[in-house]
């Protein structure tokens, strides 16, 4: 739907998609709105965009969840197809889609504040530590370079306002209390 602020009182709307299933992230970039279609054909969803004034859909890759850069150039989608799971880079321009990262469930996923780099996070396996289930990667789009940080305990990553670097939040429990604890990661 879009609405209409302008108008006093109600606004107007409008409807401009309405998909088979749409639950996903909704992120705007050059004009178009970014969100994830689900294909019962494709039993997966597919990066989709349309004109933020309505128009035609255009389909972009599969993913089941994504995350467009702060500069609106790359969208990091994730998902899982035929060969397993998977982390990919959409040049939003170009339309080139770049692997990440193949095989490893991706968790969480965050862009550092100048968008040329992208923190994930997967479930570890091989773990020694189980109350560090999680590794965090960091992708550098301009240099190709995918790099293990760290194994993590499980938490969210935030944007962090240094341009490099990333927040995790942590919820701890005691006595049966949820404790959020943050820790920035400076990573240089």
């Amino acid at each position: 739907m879009r609405y209409d602020l302008t108008t006093a009182g109600s606004p107007e709307s409008q409807m401009l998609h309405e998909p088979v299933a749409f639950e996903s992230a909704l992120d705007e970039a050059g004009g178009r709105l970014y969100f994830i279609q689900w294909s019962q054909q494709l039993d997966r969803g597919q990066l989709c965009s349309m004109p933020v004034d309505g128009g035609a859909i255009r389909t972009h890759t599969s993913a089941d969840a994504f995350l467009l850069s702060p500069n609106k150039q790359y969208g990091a989608v994730s998902g899982e197809n035929e060969r397993g799971s998977y982390l990919n880079l959409a040049n939003l321009s170009t339309g080139q889609v770049f692997p990440v990262n193949q095989g490893s469930i991706v968790v969480d996923m965050q862009w550092d504040a100048a968008g040329d780099r992208l923190y994930y996070s997967v479930y570890n396996a091989e773990a020694d530590n189980e109350d560090q289930p999680l590794s965090l990667y960091v992708y550098d789009v301009a240099t190709g370079a995918n790099e293990k940080l760290m194994d993590m305990v499980a938490g969210s990553l935030y944007p962090a306002n240094a341009s490099r670097g990333v927040v995790l939040v942590y919820l701890f429990t005691q006595v049966n209390q949820a404790i959020p604890m943050s820790y920035w990661l400076p990573l240089d």
